[in-house]
C-alpha cells in the first residue's frame, strides 16, 4: 500500500493504487500533488512509505523536501472617491492593497496627478514604500488639493501604480506595463467657483515677479535684484491689436541703481494700421543695411495695403561706440496666404544713416515663383563723409522639393562699407537628398569666401578661404540606428605671399545614434589633420564621446556623457583632455527639479596642468496656478597644481500673474442667480450647477455666474448629488434660457423638501367600510401641476407611487387600463395641494356595477341598478346596460300575437358560449351575478311593448369616461331566453 503524509494544505491528486513488486523488479508509481494557491514560501518536506497489505508493516519510507518559490502579487482596488469636487477644497481618495502573493512584500506607491495638484499620503510613509505580510490588506488614503482659481470645470486624473522596488517602470512600453503589480484610476471632477469664471471684459494677461541674485564671481561679494514687470496678448478680443510689454529693473551693489546697464524697457504696439516701437527692441531693414541691431529708440510702420512705410532711429548704450542709427523704408507687398511666407512678391527703398556724415539706401526684393522656391536680391549703396560711393549686393536662392533641398547664395560688399558686411566676397552653394523614404540622407556645401578685397598691407591677412562638407545619415530600419558619416575639407590661403598664413583642415565624423525602448544612446568619434603650410606642422586632433539618455517617464529624465580631446602635433605642442557630465530632470507633483554636474581634466606630458568642476541645479516650484517660485543656483572651479579660483551666482525668483481687464467683451452674455433654502431664505454654498457642459458651485451666499461666449438656447440644471436627501428644486429642471449676445438673466433657485405621492389602483366591495379585494396592474397613472407632468404604470398589485414631487397644486388622473366589465371608477381624477415633505396618499376604488333580476311576461331579464354617485361628479362613469339569461332548459313562453310581425335580419352566428356552472334555485333574483348572458344564435320578432325596453347584449361595457349607452326601444332585438331557476 501507497501512503503520503502532505503539509496543511496540500493535497493528493487521485488516489494512490497499491502496489505489486515482483521479487527484483522495479515499479515506477507517479505521485500527483496539489500546492495550494496561498501556500506561502519556503521549504517543505512530504513522507512517502510502502507498507504490507496484509500485515500492515512499513516496508519502505522516503522523506522529500521541496521548495515553494516566492512569488509576490499585490492588488489594489479603489474604494472611494467623491464625483465631484469643488475648486480649491481638499478631497480624499481611498484605496485598498491586498498582498496576494505567497511572500511578505515591499512595495512602493507611484502616484501621478494630474494638471499639477498635489496630493500628499494620510497614513504611509511620505516616500510611499509599504511592507504587507502574505494575506495582509491595507487600506491608503490620498489628499488631493485642489487650486481656487480654475476657470472651467475639468475631470482630474489620479493614477496610483504598485510597483517592485528595484524593477520601477520606466514609460508606457509593454515591458514596463509587465512590470507593474497593480494600478487604480480615479476621476474627480473638480468644479470652479462662480466668482472665479470667465469676466465679461477681455484682460490682458499680466506677470509681475521679483528676483534677488547673490554671488561671488571671483574676488568680490556681488548681491543684487530684478523688479520685472510683463505682458504681452491682444487688446480685444479678435487680436487684432497686439500688444507687448516688458519693464526689468535691475539693482546692483556695483551699479548705479537709477542708470543701471542691465535695465530694459520695451513696448510694442500692432494693429492692422499701425505698427510703434519705443525702447529696447532689435530694429532691422534689409540684410545688407540693418538685418537685426539691437537698441533704444523707438520706430513706426504704416500698413497701407499693399503699400507700407516705416523709419527708426535707435543708439547702442552699452558698446564702447555708442553708434547712434536712423533708417526707413518704403515698401510695395503683394500678399498670398496660400504661400509659408504669406505673401508672392514684395519690394522695398530704404535708407540707413549712422548720423556721423554717411548714407546708405539700396532696394530689397523678395518673391516666391512657386510656393517651396524663394528668390532674394538686395543692392545698396554708401556716400561717406568723403563724398566715396561704396555698393553691395546680396543674394540668395532656396528650394524645398521633399526628396531635395537645394540653395544658393553670394554676398559682396566694398571694403568700408557701412552695413551689415564690408570688405568680403562669399559665395556658397548647398544640395540635400532625401532617399529611401527618408531613411537616407545626402547632403554637401561648398563656401569661398575672401576678405581684404584691395590688399591692404595695412591688415594682417587677406584670407581667401574655400570649404567643402559632405555627409551622410541612414537610419536602419526595424532598430532604428541612425548612422552618420561627415568629411570636411577646408582650405585656406594668404593672398600675401610674404605672410604665408596657409593651413589646410581634413575632418572625418562618425556619429551613432541608438534609441531604446527607455534608454538613448549616442556616440561618436572624430579625426582632425591639420598642416600649417608657412611653419611646416601638422597636427592631429582627435574627439570621442559616448552618452546615454534614460527617461523612465514624463516626470523623470537623466543623462550621462563621457568626452575625450587629444591633440597631437609635430612641434611637441600637445595635450589631453577629457571628462564626463552627468543631468537629471525630475517632476514631482507642482515641483521641477534639475541638475548637472560637469568635470574635465587637462593633461600635458608634464602632468595634470588643471582640472575643472562645476555644476548647477534648478528647482521651479509652482505655489498656484498663478503664483510660481524659482531658484537657481550654479559653482564652478578651476583646480590647478599652484592655485585654485571659483565662483557661484544664486537667484531666486518669486512671479505671480493677473488678468488686467481692457474692455467688456462682444457678445457675451451671463446667466447669474443665487440658490437659496425656501424654510429661511439663506443661500446655500457649494451647489453645483451645470449649463450645456459648464459648471459652476455657488459661493457663500449661494450666488453663481456662467459666462457663455455667445447667445442662444441654454438648459440650467442643479446637481442633486449636494442638495440632500429628500431635498429638490422648486423649479423643474433643466430650465431652458434663451439669450441674447450681451444680455444677461437672472435664474434664482429655491431648494424645497420634496413630497410623495402614493397610491393604488384596486377593486373595493361596497360595505359599509369598503374593502380592498384585488389590485389592477398597468395602469397609467398621470400627475400634473400645469407646468409639470409626470406618468407611470401601476405595479403587479396595482400601486403607484411618484417619488420627490414638488410642492403646490397638482392632479392625478387615470388615463388608460384594462377596466374589468361591469365595473366603475369612483373617481378618476383628484386634485389636492401638497405640502414640502408631505406624504400624500390617494386610492383610486373601482366597484362592480350592481344588477337586478326582473321577470316580464313569462322573460327573465337583468336589470343593472343605478350606480351610486361619485364623489367627482363631472367626471362620473355609469353603465344602464342590461343582460339577460339566453341558456334553454324548458318550453320556451310564446309571444304575444302580432297581425303583421315585421320580418328581422339573421345576424351573424355567435360563437357557441363556455359552459357555464349551474346556478342554485333561489326565488329572489341575485344582485351580482357571476355569469355573462349572450345572445341567442337566432333571433325572434319582438314582444309586446314593456314598460321596460331590452338592450342589445353586449360582452364589455364602453371605456370611461363616456357611460354605456341605451338601446333605442323601437328597434327589434333578440328575445331572451327564460332560466329555469330565477338566478344565473
Amino acid at each position: 500500500m501507497q501512503e503520503l503524509d502532505l503539509p496543511t494544505g496540500f493535497k493528493s491528486i487521485g488516489a494512490l493504487p497499491p502496489l505489486t513488486i515482483r521479487p527484483g523488479a522495479t515499479e515506477l508509481s507517479l505521485v500527483h500533488v496539489y500546492v495550494p494557491k496561498n501556500a506561502a514560501a519556503g521549504e517543505y518536506r512530504l513522507s512517502y512509505r510502502l507498507r504490507e497489505r496484509l500485515n500492515g508493516a512499513v516496508l519502505a519510507e522516503r522523506k522529500i523536501a521541496f521548495s515553494v518559490l516566492p512569488s509576490p502579487a499585490v492588488d489594489l482596488k479603489l474604494v472611494s472617491a467623491p464625483s465631484t469636487a469643488l475648486a480649491g477644497a481638499d478631497y480624499r481618495i481611498g484605496l485598498v492593497l491586498y498582498n496576494i502573493g505567497n511572500v511578505r512584500t515591499t512595495v512602493r506607491l507611484d502616484v501621478k496627478s494630474g494638471e499639477r495638484l498635489r496630493w500628499e499620503f494620510v497614513e504611509p510613509p511620505p516616500d510611499g514604500t509599504i511592507s504587507l505580510s502574505r494575506g495582509e490588506q491595507k487600506l491608503i488614503d490620498l489628499i488631493v488639493h485642489t487650486e481656487a482659481g480654475a476657470h472651467h470645470a475639468f475631470r482630474h486624473r489620479v493614477d496610483v501604480q504598485v510597483i517592485l522596488p528595484g524593477r520601477e517602470p520606466a514609460g508606457e512600453s509593454a515591458k514596463a506595463k509587465d512590470e507593474r503589480l497593480a494600478r487604480a484610476i480615479s476621476y474627480v471632477e473638480v468644479v470652479p467657483l462662480s466668482a472665479e469664471n470667465d469676466s465679461l471684459m477681455h484682460s490682458l494677461p499680466v506677470e509681475v515677479g521679483v528676483r534677488a541674485i547673490a554671488g561671488f564671481p571671483g574676488s568680490e561679494w556681488m548681491a543684487g535684484g530684478e523688479l520685472f514687470l510683463d505682458s504681452k496678448g491682444s487688446l480685444d478680443e479678435k487680436g487684432e491689436h497686439l500688444f507687448e510689454f516688458h519693464v526689468k529693473k535691475r539693482f546692483d551693489t556695483q551699479a548705479d541703481p537709477w542708470l543701471n546697464p542691465w535695465d530694459r524697457y520695451s513696448l510694442s504696439y500692432r494693429s492692422p494700421l499701425i505698427e510703434v516701437l519705443a525702447g529696447d527692441n532689435g530694429y532691422s531693414l534689409s540684410p545688407l543695411l540693418d538685418i537685426y541691431h539691437f537698441g533704444r529708440g523707438g520706430g513706426v510702420r504704416l500698413f497701407l495695403p499693399p503699400f507700407s512705410m516705416g523709419a527708426y532711429g535707435y543708439y547702442d548704450p552699452w558698446s564702447m561706440a555708442s553708434r547712434a542709427s536712423l533708417g526707413g523704408f518704403a515698401a510695395l507687398q503683394f500678399d498670398d496666404k496660400t504661400l509659408p511666407s504669406g505673401f508672392r512678391y514684395r519690394a522695398a527703398a530704404d535708407f540707413a544713416s549712422r548720423l556721423e556724415n554717411n548714407f546708405l539706401f539700396g532696394v530689397y526684393q523678395n518673391y516666391f515663383p512657386l510656393p517651396n522656391l524663394g528668390l532674394q536680391l538686395d543692392a545698396a549703396g554708401e556716400v561717406d563723409e568723403t563724398g566715396s560711393f561704396k555698393k553691395a549686393a546680396y543674394f540668395k536662392a532656396d528650394g524645398d522639393h521633399g526628396w531635395i533641398r537645394y540653395g544658393a547664395g553670394a554676398v559682396y560688399a566694398d571694403p568700408g562699407f557701412d552695413g551689415d558686411y564690408s570688405d568680403l566676397f562669399q559665395a556658397s552653394a548647398t544640395v540635400g537628398l532625401r532617399l529611401l523614404d527618408r531613411r537616407l540622407s545626402l547632403a554637401g556645401a561648398f563656401y569661398l569666401t575672401e576678405n581684404n578685397l584691395l590688399l591692404d598691407p595695412l591688415l594682417p591677412v587677406a584670407r581667401r578661404l574655400r570649404f567643402f562638407r559632405g555627409s551622410a545619415a541612414y537610419v536602419i530600419p526595424g532598430i532604428d540606428t541612425n548612422l552618420e558619416l561627415t568629411y570636411q575639407n577646408s582650405r585656406s590661403t594668404d593672398l600675401f605671399p610674404a605672410y604665408g598664413y596657409d593651413y589646410s583642415d581634413n575632418v572625418i565624423r562618425l556619429a551613432v545614434d541608438q534609441p531604446l525602448s527607455l534608454l538613448r544612446i549616442r556616440a561618436g568619434g572624430q579625426l582632425a589633420f591639420r598642416y600649417d603650410y608657412a611653419a611646416g606642422v601638422s597636427a592631429l586632433a582627435q574627439q570621442y564621446n559616448a552618452g546615454a539618455s534614460w527617461r523612465p517617464d514624463r516626470s523623470m529624465d537623466y543623462g550621462l556623457w563621457i568626452w575625450y580631446e587629444g591633440r597631437h602635433s609635430s612641434d611637441s605642442i600637445s595635450g589631453d583632455r577629457f571628462g564626463l557630465s552627468v543631468s537629471a530632470k525630475l517632476a514631482l507633483g507642482m515641483l521641477d527639479l534639475s541638475a548637472s554636474v560637469k568635470n574635465g581634466y587637462f593633461f600635458t606630458e608634464g602632468g595634470m596642468q588643471w582640472a575643472s568642476l562645476d555644476g548647477s541645479a534648478a528647482v521651479n516650484w509652482r505655489l498656484s496656478r498663478r503664483d510660481k517660485l524659482n531658484a537657481v543656483f550654479s559653482a564652478m572651479g578651476v583646480f590647478r597644481p599652484d592655485s585654485a579660483s571659483g565662483n557661484f551666482s544664486l537667484a531666486v525668483t518669486y512671479s505671480t500673474s493677473f488678468d488686467f481687464p481692457i474692455a467688456p467683451k462682444a457678445g457675451v452674455c451671463r446667466v447669474r442667480g443665487r440658490v437659496y433654502s425656501t424654510e429661511d431664505g439663506g443661500g446655500l454654498e457649494g451647489i453645483i450647477l451645470r449649463i450645456n457642459g459648464l459648471a459652476a458651485s455657488t459661493d457663500r451666499d449661494g450666488g453663481y455666474s456662467f459666462f457663455l461666449p455667445k447667445g442662444g438656447k441654454y438648459f440650467l440644471s442643479v446637481d442633486r448629488a449636494r442638495l440632500g436627501r429628500g431635498m429638490i428644486p422648486n423649479i423643474q429642471t433643466p430650465v431652458p434660457v434663451e439669450i441674447k449676445a450681451g444680455e444677461e438673466k437672472t435664474i434664482d433657485v429655491g431648494i424645497i423638501r420634496a413630497a410623495t405621492i402614493k397610491g393604488s389602483v384596486a377593486i373595493y366591495e361596497r360595505d359599509a367600510a369598503p374593502r380592498r379585494t384585488s389590485g389592477l396592474p398597468n395602469f397609467l397613472v398621470e400627475i400634473s401641476s400645469g407646468t409639470e407632468t409626470r406618468r407611470l404604470l401601476t405595479g403587479r398589485e396595482g400601486d403607484f407611487l411618484f417619488e420627490e414631487v414638488r410642492p403646490g397644486g397638482w392632479t392625478l388622473k387615470v388615463l388608460s387600463g384594462n377596466l374589468p366589465a361591469y365595473h366603475y371608477y369612483e373617481r378618476n381624477e383628484v386634485s389636492f395641494p401638497l405640502i414640502p415633505g408631505e406624504a400624500k396618499e390617494i386610492p383610486i376604488r373601482v366597484f362592480e356595477e350592481k344588477r337586478e333580476i326582473k321577470i316580464i311576461e313569462g322573460t327573465i331579464t337583468l336589470e343593472t341598478q343605478p350606480a351610486p354617485t361619485p364623489l367627482d361628479t363631472s367626471k362620473e362613469h355609469t353603465l344602464t346596460t342590461e343582460k339577460t339569461d339566453t341558456n334553454k332548459t324548458g318550453p320556451s313562453p310564446k309571444p304575444s300575437p302580432s297581425p303583421k310581425p315585421s320580418p328581422s335580419p339573421k345576424p351573424s352566428p355567435s360563437p357557441r358560449p363556455s359552459p357555464s356552472p349551474r346556478p342554485s334555485p333561489s326565488p329572489k333574483p341575485s344582485p351580482m351575478p357571476t355569469v355573462r348572458p349572450t345572445p341567442t344564435p337566432t333571433p325572434t320578432p319582438p314582444p309586446t311593448v314593456t314598460p321596460h325596453p331590452i338592450p342589445t347584449p353586449t360582452q364589455t361595457p364602453t371605456p370611461l369616461p363616456n357611460p354605456t349607452p341605451t338601446p333605442d326601444p323601437r328597434l327589434p332585438g333578440p328575445t331572451p331566453t327564460p332560466s329555469p331557476g330565477g338566478d344565473r
